[in-house]
């Protein structure tokens, strides 16, 4: 495992976050502008994405590399 890991993956997710905003500031902007069917399919699309997100891709890095165990500095951010 490289140094600095944890780095890396920190950077990963906080990027997420900003364009999980991103997408908010557009459905809001679309819902003000009556666009409100294009504005539920973008937040549909959204929640499936944190659900997947969520569910899928983290329980998939925990099992596959184990990063508590073996990496210390992805510990403290995790």
């Amino acid at each position: 495992m490289q140094q600095g890991t944890a780095f890396f993956v920190t950077t990963l997710a906080i990027v997420d976050i900003l364009l999980r905003a991103n997408w908010i500031t557009l459905i809001i902007y679309l819902y003000i502008g009556k666009q409100k069917i294009t504005a539920g399919l973008y937040l549909l699309l959204l929640g499936v994405s944190v659900i997947l997100n969520l569910k899928m891709w983290r329980r998939m890095f925990h099992s596959k590399y184990k990063y508590e165990e073996k990496d210390k500095m992805y510990s403290m951010y995790y």
